[in-house]
Formats: structure tokens, C-alpha cells, sequence
């Protein structure tokens, strides 16, 4: 099944990939059995590490080989300072805006060292949106894909128009629905969802009929749902494909849905100026998803561009 979305060949100025949205300082509490329903837990670790769903997204592209860009808020405190440091670390431009007497996106995540499962505790304060015009256009638009996630949907509509209207292929990172979902997604054109939520965005049962209904309402050329263990299921054209997942030893499965997404990036930008297999796409996907899993923390064992196959790699 072809994906049907060409995207355009590296240009002189600007990156192959932008993300916008969520930027996160995350501490992590890993045991065998950690629970958020026990009244004490014991844990082996607990450690500060960056995070957040745009920010790893651009930091995978970025150890890849390809130009990244990350554009979104933090605020004036060591958390944004934290998570900033790992995007410079890892070359990935910076578009920020800092937020005074704002405290940063936080989240305190449980990991099963058991299993490598993972519960999410979560707080980011809506002062961090973006208001229309605090990013020139051109943030946008110097880019061959552009990645949204709902962290802050306002923005996230606001770029997407602005990337789809200057020919810029758009992709969607959603993992919960709100009442202007549907809006948002007449801009994009690969949308990914967990399967947790697919049926619920579509309001159908069933994740294959939800899928569909997605796409029909949306016009998106792909419509894509993350099942961990279990792959991936995309669809297309009318027709359904169906990825088995990479196997990896798990650690914990924090930004596997984030690498995800950049590896679907990543190979569609490999096959620039053709029109690409949906099926080799989420191959790639999960292949970058499945070695994120590998250490704790969503960005630590993000893989590189000589772990990969060649047609995966940008710049090495």
C-alpha cells in the first residue's frame, strides 16, 4: 500500500523535520510492581531525565542525521533550563519561548521494572501556550515535515495551517481527544494516534473501522495507531496494513510513541520525491520505537544513525 503523500527534496535553508509542542523534565521511579496504589513503594532508581513528546521526537530525528527543529515554551526555571540543555546536547535548533514565573512541563513517571510498563503523572500550566505570531512564519515552513502534538492544541492548529498551506507535509501526535480534535486533523496529513484512544477519536468500535472513520472525516493520507507489543495498524486508501512490532528487550516503554514517530518521519524523508510503502514506513517506526525501549528515560537509548539501516540515516 503506497502512502500517497510526496514530500519534497532537502532543501539549502532550514530542516527536514520541526516538532512542535511538549518539552518536559521527567523523573522517573523504577521498580519490580511500582504502583501508584500501593501507600509505599520501594524503587532501584530515581532519576531526573528529559522528556516530552515534541522535544524526543526532534531529538531522535536529530541522532538519525537529519535537521531538526524544536519550537514550543518552557519556563524560566532549572527544569526548562534542563531539558533545553539535552535538545543542544543532541543539535537540534531551538525556537523557544520562556515563560517568567512559569514552572515548566513536569511529570513524574512509575516504571515496572518488571515489564518496562510505565504510569504518568503529569503537570503543565497553560501559561506555556502560544499565542498566534509569537513565531514568524517561517518557524513553520522552513521545514519537510512538520510534527504537531496536542500538548497545546491552539498551537498546534495554528502551525499545522500555516506548514499545509506553504506545502509542507503535516503529521499529528494525539494521545487524548478533546472537542476541536477534528479541526486540527483537517490539516494533517499522517495522523497517529495510541490504539488506546483510536476508537474513542472516532467515536466507531472496532480499531480497523476507527481508523477509516478517521481518514474519512479527516482526508489525512495515512491514519496510523501505535500497538505496543502488538505493532502497528495503519490505513490508507481504503485498505488496512498491519506491522509486527520490533523485539527488544524492554526497559521501559517512555517515548516509544515519540520514536515512533520520528522513525515514520525519518524513512519518509529517505524516500523523498517518491511515493513511499506504507508498510516499510511503519517497519521503520517500529524498528526506532523498539530501540528507544532499551534503557530508562524517553530520549536516553534513542537509537543513532549507524544503529539503523542506511536508508534511515540523514547526515552521519
Amino acid at each position: 500500500m503506497k502512502l500517497g503523500r510526496v514530500i519534497s527534496a532537502a532543501g539549502s535553508t532550514g530542516v527536514d523535520f520541526a516538532a512542535v509542542g511538549e518539552i518536559s523534565l521527567d523523573t522517573f521511579a523504577r521498580g519490580a510492581g511500582a504502583s501508584a496504589h500501593q501507600s509505599k513503594n520501594s524503587v532501584n532508581d530515581i532519576v531526573d531525565l528529559a522528556g516530552g513528546q515534541a522535544a524526543t521526537a526532534a531529538v531522535a530525528c536529530a541522532r538519525l542525521g537529519w535537521r531538526a527543529r524544536w519550537i514550543g515554551a518552557v519556563g524560566d526555571d532549572s527544569a526548562g533550563e534542563y531539558a533545553l540543555s539535552a535538545l543542544k546536547h543532541d543539535r537540534v535548533e531551538i525556537h523557544a519561548v520562556t515563560r517568567n514565573n512559569v514552572t515548566s512541563r513536569r511529570a513524574v513517571i512509575l516504571v515496572d521494572s518488571t515489564t518496562g510498563d510505565r504510569q504518568v503523572f503529569q503537570h503543565r500550566s497553560e501559561q506555556l501556550n502560544i499565542r498566534p505570531g509569537e513565531f514568524p512564519t517561517q518557524t513553520y515552513t522552513t521545514t519537510r515535515i512538520l510534527l504537531v502534538d496536542a500538548s497545546d492544541p491552539g498551537h498546534a492548529l495554528d502551525a499545522a495551517r500555516i506548514a499545509r498551506a506553504a506545502g509542507v507535509a503535516t503529521m499529528v501526535d494525539v494521545d487524548y481527544v478533546w472537542p476541536g480534535l477534528h479541526e486540527l486533523l483537517r490539516e494533517i496529513d499522517v495522523f497517529i494516534l495510541p490504539g488506546s484512544i483510536a476508537e474513542t477519536a472516532a467515536g466507531v468500535s472496532g480499531v480497523g473501522a476507527a481508523l477509516a472513520e478517521i481518514g474519512r472525516v479527516s482526508g489525512a493520507a495515512a491514519v496510523v495507531t501505535t500497538l505496543g507489543p502488538e505493532g502497528a495498524v495503519a490505513w490508507a486508501g481504503g485498505h488496512e496494513v498491519r506491522v509486527a512490532a520490533t523485539e527488544v528487550h524492554v526497559v521501559d516503554t517512555t517515548g516509544a510513541g515519540d520514536a515512533f514517530r520520528a522513525g515514520f518521519a525519518a524513512g519518509w524523508l529517505a524516500r523523498a520525491g517518491t511515493d513511499p510503502d506504507l508498510a516499510e514506513l511503519l517497519a521503520d517506526a517500529n524498528l526506532v520505537a523498539g530501540l528507544a525501549c532499551r534503557a530508562l528515560g524517553a530520549q536516553t537509548s534513542l537509537p543513532r544513525a549507524l544503529e539503523v539501516p542506511a536508508h534511515l540515516r540523514g547526515r552521519v
